[in-house]
């Protein structure tokens, strides 16, 4: 009997994923519960690797080892060496907690599950089902509290009470967060539906639960890639599967996709009016658009971050400091734009930055009112590594990230292929937002499940640890 370290580790991932989504701590944004039971969980992968290491056949790409080993070393001494704010990077802003020990983490997971050896023993990886329902679990809590129910591991014992008692379109579903912060994983999970692909019910579950998921959260990133997704499989379909029953369920997901969050919204104020539920969950805050969620806001905020960057282009500022230097990176007009919807700013109103505090004035620069707000994300991964590690860190990334997909290409199979289509989505979803503790350590799994899978005795990409075990 051998142990399918595989399965083992996708099962460890989104059961802690799933354990820790309802826990959060009073104004912790989710974040450090989550990066404590990762590291738990790493630290359990690294030792099963360990003790296992004779009876598993291994196998790892020195390339790959050597370009992370470069990563992490390069962007620890940028943080805890360059940075002129060391105290804040290790673990990051408070409330946020997305500093190095969170990077880290995710690049420990991704070697580790990339050193597993590949398993074709079936077409279908149980591993696959154990994704599968992770996502209808999460699927079935974002609908009912986005319709107004508050499900167990959304009640007011797991989550934040200012999020309980409003709910809004900022934050549609109060156990997860922000629409931005659960967004990703949809996408993340939206290619894998394919590998199921012969099994055709199971691919439509999987296909609406994604659709669904998707239209909870009243994300527009996340909307609009699913939606060219959705038109660009149905071509492939077309063309090369002529299936029927395939072709109706992309049609089907596609039509979730444009009508869901309205028809969710309709569900929710129905409810409400017959007192089945307590709370509207359509109605938006004031502040909706605070962080730039608007194109024209995000522009605002990658201008103002490229232009710090270039202030520290070789070793950057270190993860999680951008609040330090954001506004004043802005010309005025610019924090006008961006701060008017957080501020609600009147025609005959202005207003000035005092580090994170923002006064606002009369026509006659007379103080009305105040508010405080601060920019710890760039929102593109891109931007936030280049402003956090310069251009050295950025380059080493891409080179690990170009050469893992060209491996996948090159040997991978079909499932490879998918999963790197997978990860492909994601990776371009977070040019609009960034990498977090909750959903980017099943992304790492997934890449290293697709690179660990082209791997072959053939292959020249990697070398074997420990003795070989024939799986039957």
């Amino acid at each position: 009997m051998s142990l399918n370290l595989r399965d083992f580790a996708a099962f460890g991932t989104a059961a802690t994923l799933l354990f820790i989504l309802p826990i959060s701590l009073p104004g912790g944004f989710f974040a450090l519960p989550k990066l404590l039971v990762t590291a738990l969980w790493l630290t359990v992968l690294a030792a099963t690797l360990f003790l296992a290491r004779k009876n598993l056949e291994l196998s790892i790409s020195r390339p790959v080892v050597a370009l992370s080993t470069a990563y992490i070393g390069w962007i620890a001494l940028a943080n805890l060496s360059f940075s002129p704010y060391r105290a804040f990077t290790l673990v990051g802003w408070p409330n946020w907690y997305t500093g190095l020990t969170q990077t880290v983490l995710i690049v420990g997971i991704f070697i580790l599950v990339s050193m597993i050896q590949k398993d074709d023993s079936s077409d279908v990886p149980f591993y696959m089902h154990i994704f599968f329902i992770t996502s209808l679990i999460i699927t079935i809590i974002s609908v009912l509290e986005r319709i107004g129910f508050n499900p167990l591991i959304g009640s007011e014992w797991f989550v934040i009470p200012d999020l309980q008692k409003e709910v809004s379109a900022f934050y549609p579903i109060a156990t997860v967060g922000n629409s931005g912060w659960i967004g990703g994983f949809w996408l993340l999970m939206l290619a894998l539906p394919l590998i199921l692909i012969r099994y055709r019910w199971l691919f439509l579950l999987w296909s609406l639960t994604n659709a669904i998921g998707i239209a909870t959260t009243n994300n527009k990133t996340a909307l609009y890639l699913a939606l060219i997704y959705q038109v660009g499989i149905l071509g492939w379909i077309s063309f090369k599967k002529r299936d029927r029953i395939i072709g109706l369920t992309i049609i089907i997901s596609f039509l979730v996709l444009i009508i869901g969050s309205s028809a969710l919204t309709k569900i929710n104020i129905l409810l409400f009016k017959t007192g089945v539920v307590s709370r509207v969950t359509s109605v938006a805050k004031s502040d909706a658009s605070a962080g730039g969620s608007s194109l024209q806001g995000r522009i605002i905020i990658w201008r103002g971050t490229l232009r710090l960057a270039g202030e520290r282009p070789l070793t950057g500022w270190g993860l999680d400091t951008l609040q330090m230097n954001f506004f004043r990176s802005l010309s005025h007009k610019e924090y006008i734009d961006l701060m008017k919807p957080v501020l609600g700013l009147k025609l005959d109103e202005t207003a000035k930055s005092l580090g994170f505090l923002h006064m606002v004035y009369g026509p006659d620069m007379e103080f009305k009112r105040m508010k405080f707000f601060i920019m710890v994300k760039p929102h593109n991964a891109i931007l936030e590594e280049l402003y956090s590690h310069g251009v050295v860190s950025l380059l080493i990334l891409i080179l690990l990230l170009g050469y893992c997909g060209q491996i996948i290409i090159k040997w991978g199979g079909y499932k490879e292929k998918i999963l790197l289509t997978a990860c492909t989505l994601y990776g371009i979803y977070l040019l609009a937002w960034f990498t977090t503790i909750a959903v980017t350590p099943i992304a790492a799994v997934l890449l290293g499940f697709a690179i660990a899978g082209s791997y072959s005795k053939h292959s020249p990409v990697g070398y074997a640890l420990g003795r070989d075990l024939t799986i039957e």
